[in-house]
């Protein structure tokens, strides 16, 4: 029973300065993020009510990015306070030993792994989804054409490849389409259509003001054409896809672009090697929380509770930055993408639970 009390007692305590940690940091993000875009929303005279909901759409993002940092530091506060008010020393005369005050932390900073899965699968890729609406339909819909420029929207279906110029999502319209329609089995074009518009409708596109050119082993020839009818299964939602950051997707938004494109044949590293980085990356709440309880107990008993947490914000950035530089790696070529994305959290987890045994008891 007492194990039990001091249990809820730890997680109460962890949890309430995680809160208040994740709670200062999404401030400091909003005023940042606000004085960072302040100049478009003064420029497309944006309205207040608009800029709070798009401000707002890109909080659950940032806050599942700040969860493992937040697990850190509040690790830290809490046993530091705990070991400050000679709890931890009371708790050992009474035969309970660190790792037992430190089961709570740990159990918190899993299932805050999982939150943050469930952040950036379930809801951060509907939230960029409206973020991008907003900044579309209402900050930027007073001072620009709801047309979108799209000069890098490629697509591929089947033995067709398919380029759009300018697009309107809400009226499934295009301007300016390139289509070059391949010899079956080969990847020599034999057509090649030019159209000033386009629109999709029942899973076809009608095009309009038509240029059409035939490619044949003597040559070509150019005829124009009012308008003709191309049945193709790609969407303008496929092209908008397209153009969302791999950041911004859920990992099975990602895994199904990922299937697109190397069914397509087009190169699927970077995508590849984010859907290795967004299965393992709520891990790192369990990794840092850890390594926050090693300093809690070691560095702040020595050092101050303000000198630890500035060692622990180091340490979260060595962190992601040897993330980065393995992540560079795989990229490169010099490493297998699964060994460069999950590297870094092995040695880092090692490391953890190396000092976190050499804890004193």
């Amino acid at each position: 029973m007492t194990t039990l009390k001091l249990d809820r007692y730890v997680a109460g305590q962890y949890t309430m300065i995680l809160c208040i940690i994740i709670l200062c940091l999404i401030s400091l993000f909003m005023v940042i993020n606000f004085f960072e875009k302040i100049d478009d929303f003064i420029e497309y005279h944006a309205s207040i009510s608009s800029v709070i909901k798009y401000l707002s759409c890109h909080i659950l993002v940032f806050s599942s990015s700040m969860i493992p940092v937040s697990c850190l530091l509040s690790s830290i506060i809490t046993i530091g306070l705990m070991d400050n008010n000679l709890e931890i020393t009371a708790l050992k005369a009474a035969g309970i030993s660190s790792f037992r005050a430190s089961v709570a932390i740990i159990f918190i900073s899993m299932m805050f792994s999982v939150i943050t899965f469930m952040i950036s699968e379930l809801a951060a890729p509907h939230t960029n989804e409206m973020a991008r609406r907003i900044w579309i339909d209402e900050i930027k819909s007073a001072n620009t054409p709801t047309m979108m420029m799209g000069s890098n929207l490629w697509y591929r279906d089947n033995d067709m490849i398919f380029h759009i110029g300018l697009i309107a999502p809400h009226s499934s319209t295009g301007k300016n389409i390139t289509i070059i329609m391949f010899r079956p089995g080969t990847f020599e074009p034999r057509t090649i259509i030019y159209a000033k518009n386009a629109t999709l409708a029942n899973d076809k596109w009608l095009l309009k003001d038509i240029l059409i050119k035939k490619i044949t082993p003597d040559g070509f020839n150019i005829s124009p054409l009012k308008s003709t009818e191309v049945n193709a299964s790609i969407t303008i939602d496929d092209f908008l896809d397209n153009q969302k950051k791999m950041e911004d997707m859920g990992l099975f938004q990602l895994y199904k672009l990922y299937k697109r494109f190397k069914d397509s044949g087009l190169g699927t590293m970077e995508m590849k090697l984010n859907i290795y980085n967004k299965i393992i990356f709520p891990l790192s709440c369990i990794i840092l929380g850890i390594i926050g309880i090693c300093l809690g107990l070691g560095t702040a008993k020595h050092t101050g509770l303000i000198f630890a947490s500035v060692i622990g914000v180091v340490v979260a950035f060595s962190y992601w930055i040897t993330v980065g530089f393995s992540n560079s790696l795989g990229l490169a070529g010099s490493m297998p993408l699964l060994i460069s994305s999950i590297l870094p959290h092995i040695l880092a987890a090692g490391a953890s639970i190396f000092f976190y045994l050499r804890i004193p008891t």
